[in-house]
């Protein structure tokens, strides 16, 4: 039986859709808390993750209001290490067969090195997809269609559906980027 689970969370956050993603494949019961990132409460830091970042899981203990959590609970985080993690408390998550978990965490791996850091710098910080493009090749050389099938039988899968607010994340990121078009624009008109 799984003990008590809050995951900490911010619908924004790739990183912390991709815990989510991972509680809700195997179906497990736990208390999703949405940490808003502009505001984070005071107790976050102190009683949750000291780094102040999302995903965060409060694992065991009595069950509490995910506001108050408990000492005694373990505090795990880090996204990938939430995978590993979840992988471990439900047996469901990774394939049985060492072999094949060996090329699933590959996989993982492989993304989270060449893709994952490069995907963030565009769309957050706004710098220039040139460095994508390098990550990308590498890895078509490993998982070329491969990669499109896991892609579209991922986003078919009912637990990506439920963790994946693609009207949330367009609004989002158009507001974000917004003033940057109209920078953009007003800078092309002007020559």
């Amino acid at each position: 039986m799984i003990e008590q689970l809050t995951l900490y969370t911010a619908k924004i956050r790739p990183y912390s859709q991709r815990a989510e993603l991972a509680l809700e494949e195997p179906r497990l019961s736990f208390t999703r808390f949405e940490v808003d990132l502009q505001n984070k409460p005071e107790w976050y830091a102190s009683k949750v993750n000291p780094a102040s970042k999302v995903p965060a899981i409060a694992y065991g203990g009595p069950k509490t209001a995910p506001d108050q959590p408990l000492l005694e609970s373990q505090k795990i985080t880090e996204s990938l290490i939430l995978l590993e993690f979840v992988a471990d408390i439900s047996a469901k998550l990774l394939p049985k067969d060492p072999v094949q978990r060996a090329r699933v965490r590959f996989f993982i791996d492989a993304v989270s090195i060449s893709v994952a850091p490069l995907l963030h710098s565009i769309a957050v910080l706004g710098e220039t997809p040139k460095n994508l493009y390098k990550g990308l090749e590498t890895l078509q050389s490993l998982f070329n269609n491969r990669y499109r099938r896991y892609l579209a039988d991922l986003k078919a899968r009912d637990s990506f559906k439920k963790t994946f607010d693609d009207n949330y994340i367009l609004e989002q990121y158009s507001a974000a980027f917004s003033p940057l078009r109209a920078q953009k624009k007003a800078s092309k008109g002007s020559f």
